[in-house]
């Protein structure tokens, strides 16, 4: 960056024979250089600062990343992100409709909004678990409802989705008032650990798998006296017996 003093002193050293036009000239030069050199100081200083501050930013965290990819502000809905921008909140699930950033998360408050509770399943964006919404057939969403209350009932061939319980028969379900066919209210894919040979799974072994996981090892009875009608039915019929 030196280049600005040499044409000072070449401009010192013009003798007074020169003519105008060389004297023009001769200041035109170190102007247009000049201007040159500053803009690209100013263009280096530019991208120095660029460069660090970007640096500076994902060293240090100065701008939350997390609000370029569309994670929700300060008490926002969250269950399409599952992440959340505030430090200190964290993307709660509600239910299979909503999820909310917020500080903590109890599972026994009555929400006065809508006289429900809440989940307080823990939502991450990079998660791999898929749960079903109500409204989608579960078994191509994922076997696991977002709902950990609904199970995935089966209608028929061709559907299957999270509900509560299910009642066998057309029409008797909330959930499917007018519905022209019964469903078959056996639970898609249910998880039985206890089940290690399936040859010689007994309908008396699935309903007992049933029981462990929706009505806490027992009949189910009182709210939960729906959860597991398919395998009830099973038993009293005395279908799928062990070979």
């Amino acid at each position: 960056m030196r280049a600005i003093p040499k044409y000072d002193d070449e401009l010192v050293s013009v003798t007074s024979e020169a003519t105008e036009q060389q004297k023009g000239l001769s200041w035109r030069r170190p102007v247009v250089v000049g201007v040159c050199a500053t803009l690209a100081v100013a263009a280096t200083v530019g991208m120095s600062r660029m460069t660090t501050g970007v640096h500076n930013v994902t060293q240090d965290g100065v701008i939350s990343l997390a609000a370029t990819a569309g994670c929700a502000g300060s008490w926002g809905g969250c269950l399409a992100s599952g992440c959340c921008q505030e430090a200190g909140q964290t993307c709660y699930l509600k239910n299979q409709w909503w999820a909310q950033c917020k500080p903590t998360c109890d599972s026994t408050w009555v929400d006065p909004h809508d006289n429900l509770t809440w989940d307080c399943t823990v939502k991450n964006a990079t998660s791999d678990l898929k749960c079903a919404k109500d409204t989608e057939d579960c078994r191509v969403a994922g076997n696991e409802c977002c709902n950990k209350d609904f199970a995935c009932y089966i209608k028929h061939g061709t559907w299957a989705n999270c509900n509560a319980d299910c009642v066998q028969g057309v029409g008797t379900n909330s959930y499917d008032p007018d519905g022209k066919e019964s469903w078959s209210c056996e639970i898609h894919d249910m998880v039985c650990p206890n089940i290690t040979n399936p040859n010689t799974t007994t309908p008396k072994d699935l309903l007992d798998c049933c029981q462990t996981q929706y009505c806490d090892g027992a009949r189910c009875t009182g709210p939960k006296v729906n959860k597991c009608t398919f395998y009830e039915k099973q038993v009293a019929a005395g279908v799928f017996t062990a070979p």
